[in-house]
């Protein structure tokens, strides 16, 4: 009987960690992208959107901490929290635009930078609450 509990615990272990490796390589993505391939207006004074990507910095470098907390925590209510951060942050990626966005539609962040930010925010949220819920419904069945 114990071996089958450390099997199950070693499933939910290693799950939390592939939720971690998840986060952890969208958050990295996303803050290249921003500074490479989607980078906002770049223009003689500080544009809004400037604003609103070193917003977005602070935030996925939370993030990624978030993620490599994953790594180190064992508990559920400590990977609940971790989790539920992650997805609070990730949320507030989907609205980063709101902090500051440039009024033409043409400009470059309103094309690429926002539009990836949200699609990868969006992810991250979506990767998490389905690891939590696994993790919930499967911590049940023990």
């Amino acid at each position: 009987m114990s071996f089958l509990r450390i099997g199950k615990n070693m499933k939910k272990i290693m799950s939390y960690k592939i939720s971690a490796v998840i986060n952890l390589l969208i958050s990295i993505f996303l803050l290249i992208s921003i500074h490479t391939f989607a980078k906002p207006c770049q223009g003689i004074m500080d544009m809004p959107c400037n604003f609103s990507v070193s917003a977005s910095d602070r935030i996925l470098i939370i993030v990624i901490i978030l993620s490599m907390g994953k790594w180190f925590v064992q508990d559920i209510k400590g990977t609940l929290f971790l989790n539920v951060a992650s997805v609070a942050a990730g949320i507030e990626l989907v609205f980063i635009q709101s902090v500051g966005r440039c009024q033409v539609n043409s400009m470059t962040c309103n094309t690429n930078t926002f539009p990836v930010l949200k699609v990868g925010s969006l992810l991250l949220v979506l990767f998490t609450v389905i690891f939590q819920v696994a993790h919930l419904i499967g911590g049940k069945k023990c």
